[in-house]
Formats: structure tokens, C-alpha cells, sequence
């Protein structure tokens, strides 16, 4: 299983703009090559904020996505989920996964791909910094993406 972590530009916080800004551009690239995903937030807000977003974008920009149980029978291309959902509601599309969550995904092994990210903040950072150990320890393959 691989795991990428995005180092977050200076300032980017677990809710901010940057951190949405880059999971949009993460969703749109692996969308256009038509690949299936979920995004895991860290709660129902968090997930309704990035679903809002993804609506605002330019309709030659569309994502097909939805919220985790809302949508078609078999998902949607994009799924959003959160947290305290994850555990009620398998999440369907596991090929590739973000997490905007900064938790550890302990389900990591039924993916194919993780992607994390490392905020600027410090108390973020080194929870990042352990979340990176512990899939490392698991056997993931690692990399690490400047994303400034």
C-alpha cells in the first residue's frame, strides 16, 4: 500500500483554505483519470464545507461527488465521508483515499493509496510525524511531497 504525505504550505491550518484547496486539486487530477475515491474528514462540517466547495467550482471544473450515504446505490465517482461515519458506513471507493482528517486510518490496509498531509502547525505536525511512522512500521511504502 502506498502512502503520500503533502507538506502544506506555511500557515495551513486542518480547516483551512489551503487544506481544501489542495484536496480539490488532489480530487480534480485523480477524477480526470477517471479514478474512483473517498475523502475522509474529520467530521460532518468539515465534510459539508468541502462538498459546498467542489459545488463552486466551474462547471467545466464538475466533479461528480456526494456525501457518504446520500447519492446513487453504488456511490459516485467522489465520495465524502467523515469520522464518525466511517465506522457505521463502509466506505465504497478504496482505491484511493485522503485524509483530511489528520487521524490514523487504521482500515489503511483495504486501500491501494493514502494520502495525508502535514500542516504548519507543530502540535499537527508531530501528530503527522506519528501517523507516518505507524504506516511506515506497517510495511506502506512511503513518500513525502513538498507541496508548497
Amino acid at each position: 500500500m502506498q502512502v503520500t504525505f503533502y507538506e502544506l504550505a506555511q500557515g495551513a491550518q486542518p480547516d483551512s483554505d489551503t487544506l481544501i484547496q489542495k484536496v480539490v486539486e488532489l480530487v480534480s487530477h485523480h477524477y480526470q483519470k477517471r479514478q474512483y475515491l473517498s475523502v475522509v474528514c474529520t467530521n460532518k462540517a468539515q465534510a459539508e464545507e468541502l462538498d459546498e466547495f467542489i459545488w463552486q467550482q466551474p462547471a467545466d471544473k464538475f466533479i461528480a461527488h456526494n456525501l457518504q450515504g446520500e447519492g446513487p446505490v453504488n456511490g459516485s465517482p467522489v465520495e465524502i465521508s467523515w469520522l464518525d461515519n466511517i465506522g457505521k458506513q463502509p466506505i465504497r471507493n478504496k482505491k484511493l483515499v485522503i485524509n483530511m482528517s489528520h487521524e490514523y486510518l487504521s482500515q489503511f490496509a483495504a486501500y491501494q493509496h493514502l494520502i495525508d498531509f502535514v500542516p504548519s502547525d507543530e502540535s499537527l505536525k508531530k501528530a503527522a510525524r506519528e501517523r507516518y511512522k505507524e504506516y511506515k512500521s506497517a510495511g506502506c511504502h512511503m513518500a513525502f511531497i513538498n507541496a508548497n
